[in-house]
């Protein structure tokens, strides 16, 4: 029994070094709502190359690709969204746009005056 536990420490040692998707995600993320549009696709394209599955990521870059006039690429990206997480996807996506139209609205935009 000892023989296996201390068999399974350098496994689990290398487990915790693992590179973690979600730093890059959160700098994807930050740079889109920053507006650093042309260094987000980089930011983006890592964390996905880290963690293709991370819910929300594709839905997010997305998003991102979409207000850039990229639709076709957006459209790919909220289809991998759907694929991986069907029961999310929708509301991650329509979120996601729904925060990205608000930051974009001028104050001047109301309809109230």
């Amino acid at each position: 029994m000892k023989i296996s536990i201390l068999a399974t420490i350098p496994l689990l040692l290398l487990a915790g070094c693992a590179v973690s998707p979600w730093p890059h995600y959160e700098s994807a993320l930050r740079c889109h709502l920053d507006g650093k549009k042309d260094e987000c696709d980089k930011e983006y394209e890592k964390a996905i190359a880290l963690g293709p599955k991370t819910q929300g990521l594709h839905a997010s870059y997305g998003v991102h690709l979409l207000n850039e006039g990229k639709s076709a690429e957006a459209t790919k990206e909220f289809d991998i969204e759907k694929a991986n997480y069907p029961q999310y996807a929708s509301r991650s996506i329509s979120q996601l746009a729904q925060g990205t139209s608000a930051q974009t609205k001028s104050p001047h935009d109301s309809t109230s005056h």
